[in-house]
């Protein structure tokens, strides 16, 4: 039975309702196909969707997280929270409206259908996410809440689908609250809840850790990125102590802070902890850190406040901000360890890291001791949408921050006559 005032085909107790023509049209051709029942329900073709799964599958059995992830970045979401219980895990974000989904009947159409893809990236997300919960548990639930209406859609593991529409609205709600729940096979295991939870959150801290928008797993926080990530393939050695557990010197590696990093910092992409200007000095364009300008210093940079030894914002320049919101980020080792080695790139879409590779192509000699993190919300992906296959593509798009390379290369040239080198 449907709570008050609701309904599972458009029409309200409350009075008439209002459906779009395209909804109407969407459940006549499901009536006319014979796949919809007395109840509004219908089928999915799961047949058609099994290459989709199996490319789903092959990621992680909580895939459809990150999918949420980059459903949240692009709909333009601050905060995105996750919560898992004894029976249930679930996802919810308020987000500006999006009229691309005003229309539910073509909502319906683009996350239910197997024949095409949707044509909206949005789409494609909530289809992959809604899909993907069906492996978790018998029912997964989406509801999308604005101060017009509140539409539900519930999936089975089956494949059977049920719609329905709320009348009521929220009338001084300025943004569309989504939640997305999945109903858990054997809710009564309450002992397997932290275990869905730490690896919940293993798996976002490793994939999200770019993420823009804000990331809670029961109202812990995920954290994000420092700048030193791009340097995590390096380690310098820095002292000796004594170690008592295997009776002998032990050495010691700290980590290696980047020559330069030049910063290009944008209204929508991913983000990541940046430098604190106020431990840096500026000189014409670039940051200098200010520790490394005084005549006897012994010291390196080595704090997510402080990971380079000097920096360059190029890009939309306003003041810096935590996160620090990036299309693109290049890290040069030109001083010190790192510095013949070849290209490193890591790349993210919506927030979820898809690519970490090494990049032995000849044609990036000029790239030497580089290492790159970039946003990409274009380039070819598998049907997931979580692994990004390496082409020309990609090379051609790496070849375009080549001016950034330039820039730090010509800055550091500028820089390192005040720095003292520890």
């Amino acid at each position: 039975m449907l709570p008050p005032g609701q309904t599972e085909q458009g029409t309200s107790k409350l009075g008439p309702k209002t459906c779009s023509v395209s909804l109407e049209a969407f459940l006549q051709k499901k009536r006319s196909q014979g796949g919809l029942d007395s109840k509004g329900r219908f089928t999915l073709d799961l047949g058609r969707a099994s290459e989709l799964l199996s490319a789903l599958s092959q990621t992680d059995d909580y895939h459809c997280f990150l999918k949420l992830v980059q459903l949240a970045h692009r709909l333009g979401a601050d905060t995105c929270s996750f919560r898992v219980g004894v029976g249930q895990m679930s996802c919810s974000f308020e987000a500006p409206p999006r009229e691309e989904f005003e229309d539910w009947g073509a909502v319906l159409e683009g996350v239910t259908s197997y024949y095409e893809s949707p044509p909206s990236p949005a789409l494609r997300d909530l289809r992959a996410a809604l899909l993907g919960g069906t492996r978790l548990g018998p029912l997964v639930s989406w509801k999308r809440q604005s101060n017009r209406s509140v539409n539900i859609l519930e999936i089975e593991s089956s494949g059977r689908v049920h719609t329905r529409t709320d009348s009521r609205r929220e009338e001084d709600r300025e943004t569309v609250l989504w939640t997305y729940t999945v109903k858990l096979s054997s809710p009564w295991r309450f002992w397997e809840m932290g275990s869905r939870l730490e690896k919940l959150k293993n798996l976002l801290g490793g994939k999200c850790l770019f993420s823009a928008v804000l990331l809670t797993v029961n109202g812990d926080e995920i954290p994000r990125a420092d700048l030193f990530i791009l340097n995590s393939h390096l380690r310098e050695f820095h002292s000796t102590q004594f170690n008592a557990a295997i009776g002998a010197m032990q050495n010691l590696k700290s980590k290696v802070a980047p020559s330069c990093i030049v910063l290009h910092p944008c209204r929508k992409g991913f983000g990541i902890i940046g430098p604190d200007p106020k431990l840096y000095s500026r000189h014409r364009e670039v940051y200098l850190w200010t520790q490394g300008l005084q005549q006897n210093n012994t010291y390196r940079p080595d704090t997510s406040e402080a990971p380079a030894w000097m920096f360059l914002l190029e890009g939309e320049v306003r003041p810096p901000q935590q996160p620090l919101v990036c299309d693109a980020v290049v890290a040069l080792n030109i001083h010190g360890p790192g510095n013949q080695d070849r290209l490193r790139i890591k790349v993210v879409r919506g927030g979820v890291l898809i690519l970490e590779a090494q990049i032995l192509d000849d044609n990036f000699e000029a790239f030497r001791g580089c290492s790159v993190l970039l946003d990409d919300d274009e380039l070819t992906t598998d049907l997931s949408g979580l692994k990004l296959v390496e082409s020309e593509e990609l090379l051609n798009k790496l070849n375009h921050l080549k001016d950034l390379v330039d820039k730090g290369h010509e800055h550091f040239g500028v820089g390192e006559h005040y720095l003292h080198w520890a």
